[in-house]
C-alpha cells in the first residue's frame, strides 16, 4: 500500500510496521584517463591517470502504523534515507610522475512524512497519500599538494587535469519535496483493475 496507497483498506485492527536496510559498497577501481596531445613534434604527448577507490553506505529505515479511522484505514509513517560516500585517489603522469591527491563525498540525508487512507466503496477501494519531505544532498570535492589545486573550476586552478569533474560536480543542496497520490482498486466483472496516479 505504499505503492498504492488504495491497499491499506484492506487491513484490520492496528498493525505497526518496521524496516531497516544497510548497503555498503566497495569501490575498488573508479579510474579515468585525461590524454593530452601537442602539435608541436618536440612536445611530448601525455597522460594524466586518476586513481580513485572508496566505500558506498547506504541508509534506508522506516516506522509507522496503519489503523481504522472513520469509515477506512489511515496509515502514518516517517521515512529516512541517508547515503554516505567517500572517495580519494591519486593523480600521476603517465603512472610515472605524481602531481597530487584528491578525494570526494557524497552525502543525503532525507526524511519522510506520510499520510495514507483507504476508503471501501462498494466493489470498488480508492486511496490516497500526502508526502511532505525534506532532503539535503551535497557532493564536495577537495584535494592538494606542493603546486596544484584539485579545484571545482571547470578549466581547472591552472590547468585543465587539476579538476575532478569527470568524477562528481560538486553542489549543496536542501530542500522541501510535497507528493501527492491518489489510487482506486476494485474489479468490473471478472476483469480486475488498479490505476495509481501521482
Amino acid at each position: 500500500f505504499l505503492i498504492h496507497p488504495a491497499k491499506i483498506a484492506n487491513g484490520k485492527g492496528i498493525n505497526f510496521y518496521s524496516n531497516y536496510r544497510f548497503n555498503y559498497t566497495d569501490v575498488m577501481d573508479w579510474n579515468y584517463t585525461f590524454g593530452t596531445f601537442s602539435l608541436e613534434p618536440i612536445l611530448p604527448k601525455a597522460q594524466y591517470e586518476y586513481n580513485t577507490s572508496g566505500d558506498e553506505r547506504r541508509h534506508d529505515s522506516l516506522l509507522g502504523a496503519a489503523f481504522p479511522l472513520g469509515p477506512g484505514r489511515m496509515g502514518l509513517f516517517f521515512q529516512y534515507s541517508g547515503r554516505r560516500d567517500d572517495y580519494g585517489g591519486d593523480l600521476s603522469i603517465s603512472k610515472i610522475l605524481p602531481l597530487g591527491q584528491y578525494g570526494m563525498d557524497s552525502d543525503l540525508d532525507a526524511f519522510a512524512l506520510r499520510l495514507l487512507y483507504g476508503l471501501p466503496m462498494g466493489g470498488f477501494k480508492i486511496g490516497g497519500e500526502i508526502q511532505l519531505a525534506y532532503r539535503h544532498e551535497k557532493n564536495d570535492t577537495n584535494g592538494m599538494d606542493t603546486s596544484h589545486f584539485i579545484e571545482n573550476d571547470p578549466i581547472g586552478l591552472f590547468f585543465l587535469h587539476t579538476n575532478v569533474l569527470a568524477f562528481m560536480r560538486p553542489y549543496d543542496s536542501k530542500y522541501w519535496e510535497a507528493i501527492f497520490k491518489g489510487s482506486l482498486k476494485g474489479a468490473i466483472g471478472p476483469a480486475k483493475i488498479a490505476f495509481t496516479m501521482k
